[in-house]
């Protein structure tokens, strides 16, 4: 795809042709094919397309590890502290939301005297939640796309995997799942206890 930059500084590719005494070739795997196969299939290839070349042997290696490389650990490290960072955040929102139906038991209480039903109070509560999900989502698409040009910016040189960074295609629709399960989270707790509020 545009913007690949597989190895590291490549401007082209060229089909296998030459004999040079070291190639890199890049495959897709059949389903159900192992890497091992891919390495022995490989040489087989290689023999029967160059006569006469000596192949000493071959490493093959799945794309996602030549491409991060040695800082899989890193990322591994930074998407739980992502994780730990957005589970904190659901529970203190969580929390405030529980506080601010706490701090209007009268309303609710009078709500419920006036006619109003379980459910309509329940659905009060849910439509507050769903309205800070979806103004926190609409603030937050703004802020990651300009961290992630901050990220750009600071980037080392060689830190793999930095042409796919992008704040669109999968995290999108990502990002509003985990704004819909957050919603349901941190809704339904809040919106359980309204219900009982004047019942």
């Amino acid at each position: 795809p545009a913007g690949l930059d597989y190895p590291l500084s490549a401007e082209c590719w060229l089909p296998v042709g030459d004999t040079s005494p070291g190639m890199l070739a890049v495959a897709r795997l059949a389903p159900g094919a192992t890497v091992a196969a891919a390495r022995t299939e490989f040489l087989s290839l290689a023999r029967d397309a160059i006569p006469g070349l000596r192949l000493r042997g071959a490493t093959a290696r799945p794309f996602a590890d030549a491409v991060i490389g040695d800082v899989r650990p890193a990322l591994v490290a930074v998407a739980i502290a992502v994780l730990l960072l957005l589970f904190i955040a659901c529970v203190n929102v969580g929390g405030l939301l529980l506080l601010r139906v706490a701090a209007r038991t009268r309303e609710l209480s009078i709500r419920r005297a006036l006619g109003a039903t379980a459910s309509g109070v329940v659905g009060l509560v849910v439509l507050e939640s769903a309205v800070l999900t979806v103004a926190g989502g609409i603030v937050a698409f703004p802020v990651a796309r300009a961290l992630v040009q901050l990220l750009l910016a600071f980037a080392p040189p060689r830190m793999p995997g930095t042409d796919l960074l992008r704040s669109a295609g999968l995290p999108a629709p990502v990002a509003a799942g985990v704004a819909i399960l957050a919603l349901l989270t941190l809704g339904i707790i809040p919106a359980l206890v309204a219900r009982n509020i004047g019942s």
